[in-house]
């Protein structure tokens, strides 16, 4: 067995922990939500979790069932709202990219200016200034 299989199954070993423990804090978590919100008994959790993980799950069914308890009604037209934020500039616009095009061909550098004690960087096209140059 050489080192890169031994590195190989402790990766796979500690990622089926992971998920088995995952998994068994989803179950609970879910059996005591459901418990609280029905009334039923106490759901007392796997021995294999940690202290830590159970009452960071017991917090999650706290605020679980207060929102569940509480539900808020906001009076938001979905489809609309939708629409709305599908209109968004994706950035890409034909005339813009043509001038740019025009000002700046492919190859053209222009000059760079960099004043260091200011940490201020520009970008100067010379034939924004009126003159044309060449690279």
């Amino acid at each position: 067995m050489d080192v890169a299989s031994t590195a190989d199954d402790e990766i796979s070993l500690f990622c089926t922990w992971a998920l088995t423990v995952t998994h068994v804090a989803c179950d609970y978590t879910e059996e005591k939500f459901n418990a609280e919100k029905t009334g039923g008994d106490p759901v007392i959790p796997s021995p294999n979790l940690d202290t830590d993980l159970v009452m960071a799950c017991d917090r999650l069914v706290d605020w679980l069932i207060k929102a569940y308890e509480n539900p808020i009604q906001m009076p938001i037209d979905v489809a609309r709202y939708s629409k709305l934020i599908s209109l968004k500039d994706t950035g890409h616009n034909e005339e813009r990219e043509a001038r740019l095009m025009e000002r700046c061909p492919l190859g053209h550098e222009g000059t760079k200016l960099i004043d260091i004690p200011k940490q201020f960087l520009m970008h100067l096209v010379p034939s924004s200034h009126g003159t044309s140059q060449t690279p």
